[in-house]
């Protein structure tokens, strides 16, 4: 018997197991979604897809808005850095004509100190709508500087400078990577130069940032930029600026020797930072179009995306895991979907890419246990299989040596190896059952095999058959039937085993059954307790008992009625004296009895020849094996003025037999048909040939006219010598039939009734030279 194996480790119990299982399948992904929040390397890594995103979102640039370039040429053709401001005043006035008059100009330069061409410049900047830029200090440095406690300082425009129409910063908003994606609209009450110019420019302005807030703006593609022209081409009095009318107008430095390049998450694209005059340009075009991004506060994001991870994370717990990956897969794609509308349509950005990249992390490692659970399963029911043995003879499990398992390879898959193992041993197995249930199938005994709950769980066909008779229910119906069902139906306690060889009997309406009744257990594949109901029918050897009870009874009466009737006779004689004629009738009387007894006598020598003397066959026919019967009764049947009627095919018939056997078989139905029949009757005795299957066979029907019904069934116008014909016909491999009709209207039959008695043996093909 195999040792059973605990499934469950001594630390642990299984529900303990599962809910650690839970709690680490949602405290992965949200360990992952504060990772991607909160951490500057998961920031950067969320950054870089946010890109990606916006830029599906691009912007076209805004041909309203034209850009005059300090590049390289035109530093070096104006005398070098720092520029006069007597050139900014010159293009300023250049600008004022009515024809050039923009709508405001920008300057995304810093005038810090005071120069002598400030006058100038500042009555220049009378004649237009000019904003100056203007940028905090950073507060460490101006902690140093000043030797007070670090604070904020706006360095704003040199007082030498006067006649700007406002002033807007240029703070530049750094991301954790170095990338500028964004713009602060106001900073500590100072509005950004994009949105001063858009105030000065009387641009109505749809949606108002909110203070003290970071947007996102769209950036535009680098490859197709703003018009733009440089400052020295701008200053050429023979170089037209009527693009210049009603634009708004930036001017900046572009020489990458100046040091205002920036990195975009267009940078990519082309390879080079952006002039921070082109970023400006950018974010005026989003103030103009209303094409800001407001994006949803962190905590809030990160907040409900963790209670979103938990649900989903809790029902992958519940339901299968095929199931929950298309869900999950649905949620990231709607997340996915929703984020992109929102930007395209409403100008908000959710920021629920970390949810969509921690989401799978709960599901990666519920299914990872899963598998790793399905293998342990595995490898525990090939122990199993391994300690279980279904070798026909034996009659319990023999230890087995553990399985040849394959060495562990980093090439392989643990999960194909066990597999394969695991194939290997059950498909032994399935040879095996296979093997048995050939063998159960074949078994002419009812049989049943229940699980340990009392599900059936095969049944071979002599029980199914058993059932539909018994129950009296259909075939769909069997596969419900447990084992307390069957012994309820027993007759035995549906709780209780059966006790092993218990008899039990059924009576139906046309028979009844003697049965005996077993239940065993064994155990099945991996050690699974099994029960086994056998039902095994014992109605004919209890008919055969009866019968050779009522037999041996019948004998005994016989015998001692002959052999009395001699002790009688010879009493007499011996008390008193008698005449000689007396004397010759007793000892005729003596004679007849005497005779009787053994007739009687060789009654049993040929039963007992039936059944054990050795067969010496040969091929006869029929016809002359009736002839040979008919001969040897011929006197009797005329004593008893008892007539055959003989009725043969017009074909012949042959036989192999034993032709003493056969001949004395039918003799003895003769002359029990002759004892048992009416006096002055006929017996017809006719031949013919039947097919059973792809067998033929050869009959004799005897038919006898009688009177009343016998009792006894064996003695029904023939008497007992129909067991030894029996024995007989078994012995060649054919059958005898006896039956009995009370109303038959059969014209050769008396009106009191019909023995009829069928006598088929196989028939073999008659030899030519034999027929001939």
């Amino acid at each position: 018997m195999s040792t059973p194996v605990n499934l469950e480790p001594k630390s642990l119990t299984q529900n303990a197991r599962q809910l650690i299982d839970r709690i680490l399948a949602v405290a992965l992904p949200l360990l992952v979604l504060s990772f991607l929040t909160w951490s500057q390397l998961g920031q950067s890594l969320v950054y870089k897809l946010d890109d990606q995103v916006f830029k599906w979102a691009e912007i076209t640039h805004s041909s309203d808005i034209v850009v005059i370039t300090l590049d390289e040429l035109s530093i070096a053709e104006l005398g070098g850095w720092p520029i006069s401001r007597s050139h900014y005043a010159q293009l300023l006035h250049r600008l004022a004509h009515p024809e050039h008059r923009p709508r405001v100009v920008g300057m995304d330069i810093l005038f810090l100190d005071a120069r002598p061409e400030d006058a100038e410049m500042s009555l220049a900047m009378q004649q237009l709508p000019v904003v100056l830029a203007t940028r905090q200090t950073d507060p460490t440095e101006t902690a140093k500087i000043a030797g007070a406690a670090p604070e904020h300082l706006w360095q704003r425009p040199t007082a030498s400078l006067s006649g700007a129409a406002a002033l807007g910063h240029i703070h530049l908003r750094f991301h954790s990577d170095g990338v500028v994606r964004g713009m602060q609209p106001w900073l500590d009450g100072m509005p950004h130069m994009a949105v001063a110019m858009a105030l000065v420019g009387q641009q109505r302005i749809r949606r108002p940032p909110p203070a003290q807030t970071e947007v996102l703006t769209r950036r535009m593609n680098p490859d197709g930029g703003f018009p733009s022209l440089s400052l020295s081409q701008a200053l050429d009095p023979n170089f037209s600026l009527a693009m210049m009318r009603d634009k708004w107008v930036l001017v900046g430095a572009t020489a990458s020797s100046l040091g205002d390049m920036h990195v975009t998450p267009q940078t990519g694209l082309t390879g080079m930072p952006i002039p921070g005059v082109y970023l400006l340009a950018g974010d005026l075009n989003n103030v103009l179009n209303d094409k800001w991004v407001n994006a949803a506060p962190r905590l809030h994001v990160f907040a409900l995306s963790a209670g979103m991870l938990m649900v989903l994370i809790l029902l992958t717990c519940a339901w299968r895991s095929g199931v929950m990956l298309r869900l999950h897969a649905v949620c990231i794609g709607l997340v996915m979907a929703l984020m992109s509308l929102s930007l395209a349509e409403f100008n908000w950005w959710l920021g629920a890419i970390p949810f969509c990249l921690a989401l799978p992390f709960g599901w990666l490692y519920l299914v990872s246990r899963k598998l790793e659970h399905a293998l342990s399963f595995m490898k525990l029911q090939l122990r199993l299989l391994s300690q279980t043995s279904f070798k026909l003879g034996a009659t319990q499990n023999p230890p087995r040596s553990p399985p040849q398992q394959d060495k562990p390879s980093m090439w392989r898959d643990p999960i194909d190896q066990v597999s394969s193992q695991l194939l290997s041993r059950t498909t032994e197995l399935n040879d095996h059952l296979r093997l048995l249930d050939a063998i159960v199938l074949q078994m002419p005994d009812a049989l049943a095999v229940f699980d340990g709950q009392g599900h059936l769980v095969t049944a071979n066909p002599s029980m199914t058959r058993w059932l539909l008779w018994h129950k009296q229910i259909s075939d769909d119906e069997i596969s419900s039937m447990t084992l307390a069902d069957v012994r309820q139906a027993l007759g035995f306690d549906p709780m209780q085993p059966i006790s092993p060889a218990s008899l039990i009997h059924i009576t139906s309406p046309k028979s009844t059954l003697y049965c005996l009744c077993t239940e065993s257990s064994l155990l099945g594949p991996a050690a699974l307790p099994l029960h086994m109901l056998r039902i095994h029918d014992i109605t004919p050897l209890r008919q055969q008992e009866e019968q050779r009870q009522k037999t041996l009874a019948f004998l005994s009466h016989d015998m001692r009625t002959p052999v009395a009737a001699i002790a009688a006779v010879a009493e007499r004689l011996a008390r008193q004296p008698v005449e000689a004629r007396q004397i010759i009738r007793s000892a005729s009387d003596i004679v007849a009895y005497t005779e009787r007894l053994m007739a009687m006598m060789d009654g049993f020598i040929d039963y007992s020849q039936a059944t054990l003397a050795e067969l010496n066959k040969d091929v006869h026919l029929l016809s002359n094996l009736l002839d040979d019967a008919l001969a040897q009764v011929k006197d009797l049947a005329e004593q008893q003025n008892t007539r055959f009627v003989l009725e043969e095919t017009d074909y012949p018939l042959a036989i192999e037999c034993d032709a003493h056997l056969v001949v004395r078989a039918l003799v003895n139905t003769l002359v029990n048909a002759l004892h048992h029949g009416q006096t002055g009757g006929q017996i017809w005795v006719n031949t013919s040939r039947v097919e059973r299957q792809t067998q033929g066979f050869a009959v004799v029907q005897i038919r006898n006219t009688v009177g009343e019904e016998p009792r006894d069934p064996m003695v029904r116008g023939f008497g007992l010598g129909l067991e030894f014909v029996r024995m007989v016909m078994a012995r060649h491999g054919g059958t005898m039939q006896a039956s009995w009709w009370d109303d038959l209207e059969d014209p050769r039959a008396s009106t009191q009734g019909c023995a009829t008695l069928l006598l088929e043996l196989p028939n073999v093909q008659l030899d030519p030279e034999i027929e001939g």
